[in-house]
């Protein structure tokens, strides 16, 4: 297995980061990337640099939408602390690329998404992590999203 990586997006205004976070998490239902397989999504927090909470999508939208107000509110405050402004907030997609056999099994994806935020923030020293989201519910296959404010 292999990460490939995207070039990093901005964000034109506070709206726009909202409705990427909103994405992100799956908080609506009529998203055309809500399916069957949004529950096998995980998220991944961090504690430390080093340190996790990492969790499976809830299949409930109203808890959902709960973890997107969380993460805003992270934002919000990570954003005065640093003294930044939506500028300095950044998205990056890391493509997962398996080896020709190898299958990875959706009761795996929360350990795959832990251990690839550890690897990926050793990476990433000037900047502040805000959340690390795996993707299974799309047609591009497997990708995790990295959320974080330049510092």
């Amino acid at each position: 297995m292999k990460l490939v990586t995207s070039d990093s997006l901005g964000f034109n205004d506070e709206k726009h980061l909202n409705n990427f976070i909103n994405y992100l998490v799956r908080t609506d239902s009529a998203q055309k990337w809500t399916c069957d397989d949004t529950i096998y999504n995980c998220i991944a927090l961090p504690k430390s640099n080093s340190e996790f909470i990492v969790d499976y999508f809830s299949s409930q939208i109203a808890e959902r939408k709960l973890t997107a107000n969380s993460i805003k509110a992270i934002v919000s405050k990570i954003l005065s602390f640093f003294r930044k402004d939506i500028s300095s907030m950044e998205n990056t997609i890391y493509k997962i690329e398996l080896d020709p056999g190898e299958i990875l099994d959706k009761q795996d994806y929360k350990k795959n998404l832990l251990d690839m935020s550890k690897y990926i923030n050793t990476l990433n020293k000037n900047e502040q992590t805000i959340c690390y989201t795996l993707h299974s519910d799309q047609n591009e296959g497997l990708h995790i999203h990295r959320l974080y404010i330049k510092l």
